[in-house]
Parts: C-alpha cells; structure tokens; sequence
C-alpha cells in the first residue's frame, strides 16, 4: 500500500497519503524512511535532514526555507519552514 508520494525525483519532501505513527517506516520511490513524529494525512515530513537556511523542494520547485534543523522523516510545518519561491515570469504567448 502506499502511504506517502512526491511528484517529482527532485523532491526532498513528500506527502502523508494516511495519518502515519511515529516510528513507522514508508517506502518512498524505493527509499525507506522511518518517521521521526506522526505525519498527519496530506501533510508534509523531510526526506532527508535538513539546517537552517537549507532549501526545500516539492513538486520539483523551490516551496521553502528550513528555519531550524528539521530531521530526516520529521513533519513540515509553518513552524519549521518559511515559504520561498522560484523566480518565475510571465510573458505574452501573443494567441
């Protein structure tokens, strides 16, 4: 069964598909993590440890900044992540 995805191969966050125990270990794309707190459903946790300042990518763009150390397997939150953003821009397609 499935318990958590990511979108992208670039991504180092992934999604809750089930409220998820701590301590529990999921298979994402043929990784195995062990969860270090309980993952809510559809909410997000690390693939891997991350530092202050350290960027975080889901979707494969840029979504956040880590504001204090976030563990390999920890949830994401608004406490723990700022939101960042890619530069984008937008041009006419003249149609």
């Amino acid at each position: 069964m499935i318990t958590a995805i990511t979108l992208d191969p670039r991504d180092d966050l992934a999604v809750a598909l089930s409220p998820l125990d701590a301590g529990t270990t999921v298979s994402v794309n043929g990784t195995d993590y062990t969860l270090t707190e309980s993952i809510p459903a559809k909410q997000k946790f690390a693939l891997r440890d991350f530092a202050p300042g350290d960027l975080a990518t889901m979707y494969g763009v840029l979504v956040g900044e880590a504001m204090v150390p976030i563990a390999k397997g920890g949830l994401i939150a608004t406490s723990n992540l700022t939101h960042r953003a890619s530069e984008f821009s937008v041009t006419d397609r003249g149609t």
